[in-house]
């Protein structure tokens, strides 16, 4: 099978080739080897959550605040890693829901644009960051041209900006996991909400596996063709009940593989199940589960560190949430976000919860 441009362009030593030339997708051994650097491990006992906020005045502020940990934290500890950065809309989720898995599996950030230009705190990060590859994700009405060009002032050549597009937001999810070819699973999550898609791009990451956007009733072709001859899963995850993905998305995506479906009685629901699927870091990356910004950013960042992503109301942590943090002994929470998305009193409440800590997380 013939990678895409885009994957095939990343690859150095002890890379796996992507799709375009200059890209370089990690390997499972440094995959690995930056998961180990900056776990954390502990004596055995009952502790109550370490929890931190990571915020700026707007979601453009908060990922480029979030995108320190790779400058101060992935980057330092593998100079390996081609430090590729995922550039996609922040004022519209349609393009980006896939954005954060692709961007976790080549373990880089997620920054946010505006349409037009790039937000003065995403220009700071850039700079802080100095990417190796900057990928875009959308057409140029989601991303425009002029942001391209300005892109290309934070790389060595123009060429490094690489576009990845489609006619609309299931045709640039199938593109993306089109560039990262053929994986033992894929993701599959509604492109008309966000919630389900967003929890699943961490997870996804995290699997070294790719999100694919689906319409609720049937599979768009492109998709289709994707998962057929790039991706060619052995098992396909399909995210949402019912209400969100009908039962004929899950027959139509079972001609291709195996299909399990992890949905809930709500986000907040399916969020949590999803958490159970693997094996726990004893992390998780929380944000708001009514705005997507933050959680968006954050499903790479919880890709690279492999944790939970749950989703929180800004009045309490919602019971489903709360049980995964207790039953999964997630110890080392970090939420995104400001004050008004999520109140310093939700934050208190995971605080004073109890968890088990195992010995060697």
């Amino acid at each position: 099978m013939l990678m895409s441009p885009l994957v095939a362009a990343l690859v150095t030593v002890a890379t796996v080739a992507t799709a375009t030339p200059g890209l370089d997708r990690p390997d499972a051994e440094q995959v690995a080897r930056v998961r180990a650097a900056v776990s954390e491990t502990t004596a055995n006992e009952q502790v109550h959550p370490v929890v931190t906020r990571t915020a700026g005045a707007d979601r453009w502020e908060t990922a480029a605040a979030l995108s320190t940990f790779w400058t101060d934290v992935v980057w330092p500890r593998d100079d390996t890693l081609q430090r590729v950065v995922v550039v996609t809309n922040g004022e519209g989720f349609a393009d980006s829901l896939a954005g954060g898995a692709f961007a976790g599996n080549l373990l880089g950030p997620v920054l946010l644009t505006k349409a037009a230009g790039l937000p003065s705190a995403i220009r700071a990060a850039l700079a802080d960051l100095q990417p190796d590859r900057v990928v875009v994700v959308g057409g140029t009405v989601a991303v425009s041209e002029t942001v391209e060009a300005q892109l290309a002032g934070y790389v060595s050549d123009p060429s490094h900006v690489i576009r990845v597009d489609g006619a609309n937001r299931y045709a640039v999810s199938a593109a993306l996991a089109s560039e990262l070819g053929a994986s033992d699973v894929a993701y599959v999550a509604s492109g008309v909400e966000w919630p389900d898609g967003l929890a699943g791009g961490a997870a996804a990451g995290t699997e070294q596996a790719p999100l694919l956007l689906t319409k609720p009733d049937d599979v768009p072709s492109a998709v289709m063709t994707a998962l057929r001859e790039d991706v060619q899963p052995r098992e396909i995850v399909l995210l949402g009940g019912t209400t969100g993905v009908s039962d004929a998305v899950l027959d139509e995506l079972a001609t291709v593989a195996p299909v399990s479906r992890v949905g809930g009685a709500n986000r907040y629901a399916t969020a949590a199940i999803l958490a159970e699927r693997l094996p726990t870091y004893y992390g998780a990356t929380v944000a708001s589960g009514l705005e997507w910004p933050d959680a968006l950013v954050g499903s790479a960042y919880a890709a690279v560190l492999a944790d939970k992503v749950l989703l929180l109301k800004p009045d309490g942590v919602p019971l489903a949430s709360r049980s995964a943090v207790t039953e999964l002994s997630l110890a080392w929470i970090t939420a995104l976000g400001g004050s008004l998305t999520l109140p310093e009193a939700v934050l208190d409440e995971l605080r004073a919860m109890t968890v088990d800590l195992p010995v060697n997380p």
